[in-house]
């Protein structure tokens, strides 16, 4: 009784929870219902929801209620496991909140929880992969040591304002794992920089409030702010201050740093002692831009290579355009001719990331095979 039958019929309740002569205001409850999101785990959905909608379906017979249905949409979160059991108290492998937050702090236990899966996948817990979390949450404190500079930096700007629009989006979309992705990219490059601004680290401290609330408010508090982090307004971004070639430039360096992780872990490589980066050959990027302009008028392979075709590289040309007409995946959104420069101008950022030697060579002078692999928007790599 005080479970399924007191929650199946409360949440009317509420929307008038002072009235002392009915059940609720029949025009209060007209205004607020029906539910916009109902988010509750699968299992209530042969047991609390058909409560739920029995109850709403007999007080709108007895003339309470106007509605058929009390939710208009649902949203069905996942299952956390651990040793591919369940969690739950019954069964006694529940880990307990205390424990974690003892040991890392609770904001550590959530972004571990919010990022290691989508809400509405199953996961198992890791009490290692925890660790992962937990350093990352360190970077963010550590942003607050960093000077502080009222400098424009449009770079800057343009990935700040990138990171509120996709935060804000997957959020939306219930996307939290993958607006968590973004927010680390930012606070990534931030803890690259030697100064940042107050603004960018406002930014942080806001995105973060939802996922981390107490280092939320520590940092807001740290950089000179009175007012709680959770009583302001959401950070808006600008479209105009999305630098679209900074943007590219970006989405190179993160899409390189994915594809070394991914090599290191095809290759069984741990602690990398030097990583080098080969460049695409010059002509490449010169055909893989007219490709894309062709591409945007026909589908039709035996046209492209006729209107792409060098003699010098024919070859090449005639085996490349079928893989990319079909997987148009691999070109690029822009062509960065440049990514030479870019890459040096990040191997910084890079070298810190893998703790190691990073060496950028351009595919024409060198003579290792792999160097010929490199393609414009994904560098060829070596790991030692």
């Amino acid at each position: 009784m005080d479970t399924f039958v007191d929650s199946s019929w409360y949440f009317l309740r509420y929307c008038d929870a002072r009235n002392n002569k009915e059940i609720f205001d029949k025009k209060k409850v007209a205004y607020w219902m029906p539910i916009d999101m109902y988010i509750g785990g699968k299992e209530h959905a042969t047991m609390h929801l058909i409560y739920f909608r029995f109850f709403v379906k007999f007080l709108r017979d007895m003339g309470l209620l106007k509605i058929d249905e009390p939710t208009l949409n649902l949203f069905n979160q996942g299952m956390l496991h651990k040793n591919n059991v369940v969690m739950s108290k019954s069964k006694g492998n529940v880990v307990a909140q205390e424990d974690i937050a003892e040991k890392y702090g609770i904001d550590t236990a959530r972004f571990f929880l919010l990022f290691v899966a989508g809400p509405d996948k199953d996961m198992e817990w890791d009490d290692k992969a925890i660790m992962g979390s937990y350093r990352f949450l360190n970077k963010v404190a550590s942003l607050i040591d960093k000077k502080i500079t009222n400098n424009k930096d449009a770079k800057l700007e343009s990935k700040m304002h990138k990171t509120i629009k996709f935060v804000t989006e997957n959020i939306e979309n219930f996307k939290l794992n993958t607006a968590l992705v973004h927010l680390m990219e930012f606070v990534n490059y931030l803890s690259s920089k030697d100064d940042v601004t107050k603004n960018s680290l406002e930014a942080v401290a806001l995105l973060l409030n939802p996922f981390t609330p107490h280092l939320s408010e520590e940092i807001w508090e740290k950089i000179g702010n009175k007012q709680f982090a959770s009583l302001q307004k959401w950070p808006k971004y600008d479209e105009k201050k999305i630098d679209k070639k900074i943007d590219a430039e970006d989405d190179l360096i993160q899409n390189t740093i994915s594809d070394i992780i991914a090599v290191m872990k095809l290759a069984n490589v741990e602690k990398p002692v030097k990583i080098r980066l080969f460049t695409a050959e010059k002509w490449k990027y010169e055909f893989f831009k007219r490709l894309k302009k062709e591409m945007e008028k026909t589908r039709n392979v035996g046209e492209i290579i006729k209107a792409v075709m060098a003699k010098e590289h024919g070859k090449d040309i005639s085996a490349l355009v079928p893989k990319l007409v079909k997987d148009t995946k691999k070109i690029p959104e822009a062509i960065i001719e440049n990514e030479d420069e870019v890459l040096n101008e990040n191997k910084k950022m890079i070298e810190k990331e893998f703790n190691c030697e990073v060496e950028i060579i351009k595919a024409e002078k060198s003579q290792e095979g792999k160097a010929k692999q490199a393609m414009p928007g994904k560098a060829a790599i070596l790991i030692e």
